[in-house]
């Protein structure tokens, strides 16, 4: 999803929760994204640039810190017979789905 699809994404939502919730948002605003405001649409834009950029942040940070993991439960499990070595893994699993 690009910025700009994301900022119409937002857009209309925007209005369609803000009219089932009975607020009355600004009239140059109730139309499509294309015909909104220059500096409404640049806003919208950013926002939507820095929802995509703070999300791909939080990937790699989830990612990282789950190789981070992996290479720590390898590490620990050495020497383990079959039993711990399960549950060490289990353990690790169940903390990369919280992540």
């Amino acid at each position: 999803m690009t910025k700009e699809e994301l900022a119409k994404w937002l857009h209309d939502n925007y209005e369609a929760i803000a009219k089932e919730q009975n607020w009355d948002t600004q009239q140059r605003c109730k139309v499509e994204f294309d015909a909104l405001p220059d500096a409404n649409k640049r806003t919208m834009i950013e926002i939507a640039d820095r929802l995509l950029n703070f999300n791909l942040l939080r990937l790699h940070f989830v990612v990282g810190r789950s190789e981070q993991l992996k290479a720590f439960v390898t590490e620990v499990s050495k020497g383990f017979d079959d039993s711990h070595k399960h549950k060490v893994v289990k353990k690790a699993n169940d903390i990369l789905k919280s992540l």
